[in-house]
């Protein structure tokens, strides 16, 4: 009687302890197992702990960091790593026993959103625009499109000269400058002109005259229309002289090919003209002649120095000043052993090739367009958006270094980004766009994607990371995943239920000829079930006896989902599961 007793307190501690137990049923029947084994159904979604249960059999590190890291699995390891932690989670299930798996699937990002961040890119030049249109040497001057151009047109053709042997399909982002207002263009100065011209007409006191040495120095001449005269003889003798005549600063900052010629005569000379005659450059020059660097310049021709009528034009290269504020010089030097010739120059001119005049109202920034290669020709595609220097600003905070980070998430701010700039956009439209990214583990800037869809009114990002379901069933020795082929339906599927359900549902067949989608106003669950299989029949002309499909499709009611239709092909028709 006293055993009795134990027992029956034991049996009233047990119903205590299990009486709120949900998993009570389950549980029991895996006590039950532990003399041979149950069947069972079981169901659960995966926890932190129940993916560490995989890591004594991670096969690299890669897999590990699924386990203890990210807490997901892409397909291919939840098939491989599951049936393991069945087997650690389940130990007492028998044969037949199955479990429905939910778990946190890496799907990876979109590969429509990897196409444009990995297109390969071309960089315009401003030579590029020349052919493209007829206005092509405004844009070739400009260096800039504006909203005066086809920018469609101008860019695909640029694309066909450039890229060779393009296959349909091919994408490219081509990389070029664009600002929101026209530039002005002048043509009317274009070409070699003089920057700076002297000719001593009635006096020299547009340059400088300096006497480092000796008591003469340059002055002005009547002689040869006016010029500028210089000589170290006086009373019979050579005198000892260093005179400079320095010309005015002369900007070269927006001319290139510049050149300095002069016009000269000289007499009384009888040695290289070289050693007393020189002509120089300086970008430094801030009146001590002195303290600034001078480059002495190669004169190509010299007067033979004893003649009053011998006149000949000196030109020297001085295009390596091209971009600076310059001044020239010419200097007279003498000693007692040389001669003092007299040097008159008549005539000074900077001549330089001048671009033309180009005037920017709105400075242009950095764009990226893409197009992809169809039929022959380049198209621009309108569903891929590449952010601007200016659209970060107008985000706020990403604008400081023009990119996203970890604590500036993309999604966020590139949500409310589309929602304010295409209010007007509709249900399940899309957009990619593509970003720059501050990766902080790499140290580097990033360029990245995302795929946007309107889901329910509202810019919705593409979740690299969703829950997914795996069926499993355990054969006695292994856990088995299950054979289900997993499809979502597409716009080709849509126009061939909409063009052979016309007869069986002509208003949901026209709605969705028109939508893209079912709309379950128009389409009873029987009716989905009948035109989903059917549609399964055509792309599957052989389907196997026991297979499984689990079909995502997109319906209206109200607002747009995209829930899955699970079937099994059976005994010569479909059932749903």
């Amino acid at each position: 009687m006293i055993f009795k007793n134990i027992k029956f307190i034991y049996a009233l501690l047990l119903v205590g302890v299990f009486a709120c137990d949900p998993m009570q049923d389950v549980y029991d029947d895996l006590d039950k197992g532990s003399t041979g084994g149950v069947t069972s159904d079981v169901a659960f979604t995966m926890t932190e702990d129940d993916f560490e249960l995989a890591l004594p059999i991670a096969e690299n590190g890669s897999d590990s960091s699924s386990m203890n890291s990210f807490y997901n699995f892409s397909d291919d390891q939840a098939r491989k790593y599951i049936p393991y932690i069945l087997s650690k989670k389940f130990p007492q299930l028998a044969k037949g026993s199955s479990a429905n798996v939910t778990y946190a699937q890496y799907q990876g990002n979109s590969a429509e959103a990897n196409t444009y961040s990995r297109a390969s890119l071309y960089d315009v030049e401003a030579e590029d625009y020349t052919g493209t249109i007829a206005a092509d040497s405004v844009l070739v001057a400009a260096g800039f499109l504006s909203p005066s151009y086809d920018k469609e047109a101008v860019l695909s053709t640029i694309l066909s000269a450039k890229v060779q042997d393009a296959t349909d399909g091919d994408v490219y982002g081509i990389n070029y400058q664009y600002a929101s207002e026209d530039p002005v263009v002048d043509f009317s100065n274009a070409g070699v002109q003089n920057i700076h011209r002297e000719v001593f007409e009635t006096d020299i006191d547009g340059y400088t005259a300096i006497s480092l040495v000796g008591d003469q120095t340059f002055g002005y001449n009547q002689f040869f229309n006016g010029n500028a005269a210089m000589s170290g003889f006086s009373g019979g003798s050579e005198i000892p002289n260093d005179d400079w005549l320095v010309s005015p600063s002369i900007d070269l900052s927006e001319v290139t090919e510049s050149k300095l010629k002069f016009h000269q005569v000289i007499n009384f000379l009888d040695v290289d003209p070289a050693l007393i005659l020189k002509a120089k450059i300086s970008a430094d020059f801030s009146g001590d002649v002195t303290a600034a660097t001078w480059t002495e310049l190669t004169v190509d021709q010299w007067p033979a120095g004893n003649s009053w009528s011998e006149e000949v034009w000196s030109t020297m290269d001085i295009s390596a000043f091209d971009g600076q504020v310059v001044n020239v010089a010419f200097q007279y030097v003498t000693t007692e052993t040389l001669d003092a010739p007299t040097w008159e120059i008549g005539e000074v001119i900077l001549e330089a090739l001048v671009d033309v005049s180009v005037t920017v109202l709105e400075e242009p920034e950095s764009n990226r367009s893409f197009f992809t290669y169809s039929s022959g020709s380049w198209e621009l595609v309108t569903s891929a958006y590449y952010l601007t220097a200016s659209d970060y600003d107008a985000m706020g905070a990403p604008g400081q270094y023009d990119n996203f980070s970890s604590s500036l998430p993309a999604d966020s701010y590139i949500t409310t980004y589309l929602s304010t700039n295409y209010p007007y956009a509709q249900e399940e439209d899309e957009m990619v766009v593509v970003y720059k990214y501050f990766s902080s583990s790499s140290g580097s800037t990033q360029t990245r994607s995302n795929l946007y869809t309107v889901v329910g009114g509202s810019w919705t990002a593409y979740t690299a990371v969703i829950d997914a379901t795996l069926l499993f069933a355990f054969d006695g020795t292994t856990w088995v995943p299950d054979n289900t082929i997993k499809l979502t339906f597409g716009a080709p599927d849509y126009t061939w239920i909409s063009d052979n359900f016309a007869d069986i549902n002509p208003g949901g067949a026209s709605n969705m000829g028109t939508y893209g989608n079912f709309s379950c106003f128009e389409w009873s669950e029987d009716q989905i079930f009948d035109a989903i299989t059917s549609r399964l029949e055509v792309i599957y002309s052989s389907i196997e006896e026991g297979q499984k499909y689990q079909v995502t499709y997109s319906i209206y009611c109200g607002a747009s989902t995209e829930p899955s239709l699970a079937v099994i092909y059976q005994g010569g028709t479909w059932e749903k599961l």
